[in-house]
């Protein structure tokens, strides 16, 4: 295998399979690769990785390689590109790290800074452009990893972190112009710590309820009410409803002595205009029941006529009052 050049050799392990050949051509070019990764990792250990991550990529791509393509430069350019991508995900990695610091050290310290910035935190988050906002909104008020940020805006982890940290710029340099001095790093670890506060235990649940039920009927719900006054409102509707319940089925009945005084007014003839006699004072009838004392003769006064002559006294409220003739 050693009197065949580099590009027969990776031929020879894309058409048949020749593990033997992609022995011999990593053993050629290992210490090129190493030697490149260490340069630009400084790190023995990543530098064998990153040899081994490019040595991969080579034989994953063995069948797409042109055979016109200088095995040696193709190596070089994989390493390289190799050794990029592990710094700028090592980088990642330490940043989240400084982040969680910087939001331990700021734990004691981020109440006063919070109250500086939450008066004005919406109308600065109002000024950012869409994607600004919503990577914001996205990594610190509903607490998403990069990852997740990312596949919501479209874009690659690495993208979402260059988008969440302009964003925290562009915030700081808002902030800064009205007077409150913070890092970019800082900010971010104040947002973290106080932008989600707790709903109250339950308001999820009663806000859905009420929410569908506001679409149903077609109401709407008048800036500023809250839920607790809407269920004092339902309660209020359900106590006048079970008193009209309670009035529907047990209706009045007025006392026997009514009754029966009315009863007998029925039965009196009706005479109009007649002049009324005289009599004596009558006693005064109690409540529903019947009055009367003894009074003279007088005729019954006619409807739209003159009263009738001064018989029995005056009866109570709800009772009639009879005197005798």
């Amino acid at each position: 295998m050693q009197h065949l050049t580099d590009a027969q050799l990776l031929r020879a392990y894309a058409e048949r399979g020749s593990e033997v050949a992609f022995a011999e051509l990593v053993t050629r070019h290992a210490g090129m690769v190493y030697a490149a990764a260490l340069r630009q990792v400084e790190s023995p250990e990543v530098a064998r990785d990153v040899a081994q991550s490019v040595f991969t990529d080579l034989a994953r791509k063995a069948a797409a390689v042109s055979r016109e393509v200088v095995v040696t430069g193709w190596l070089f350019r994989s390493t390289r590109f190799a050794a990029l991508t592990l710094l700028r995900t090592e980088r990642r990695r330490q940043s989240r790290e400084r982040q969680a610091m910087d939001m331990l050290e700021l734990s004691s310290t981020s109440e006063p800074d919070w109250e500086h910035l939450r008066p004005a935190l919406d109308e600065a988050i109002n000024a950012l452009d869409d994607r600004a906002r919503d990577a914001i909104l996205l990594r610190f008020f509903e607490r998403r990893d990069l990852s997740t940020v990312g596949r919501a805006l479209g874009i690659t982890d690495d993208a979402a972190q260059k988008c969440v940290s302009r964003a925290l710029e562009k915030l700081r340099v808002f902030f800064a112009r009205r007077g409150v001095a913070l890092s970019t790093s800082a900010l971010g670890a104040v947002l973290g710590a106080n932008a989600v506060q707790a709903a109250p235990m339950g308001f999820g649940k009663s806000l859905a309820v009420a929410s569908l039920a506001a679409k149903a009927t077609g109401a709407a719900v008048p800036a500023g009410s809250t839920l607790a006054t809407a269920g004092k409102l339902f309660a209020i509707v359900g106590s006048v409803a079970g008193v009209a319940v309670v009035t529907t089925l047990i209706p009045w009945r007025s006392p026997p002595e009514a009754t029966e005084a009315n009863a007998n007014q029925q039965n009196q003839p009706l005479l109009t205009n007649a002049p009324s006699g005289k009599g004596g004072a009558g006693g005064a009838g109690g409540i529903g029941g019947r009055g009367g004392g003894t009074g003279g003769a007088g005729g019954a006064g006619g409807i739209g006529g003159r009263g009738g002559g001064a018989g029995g006294g005056a009866g109570g409220a709800g009772g009639a009052g009879g005197g005798k003739r």
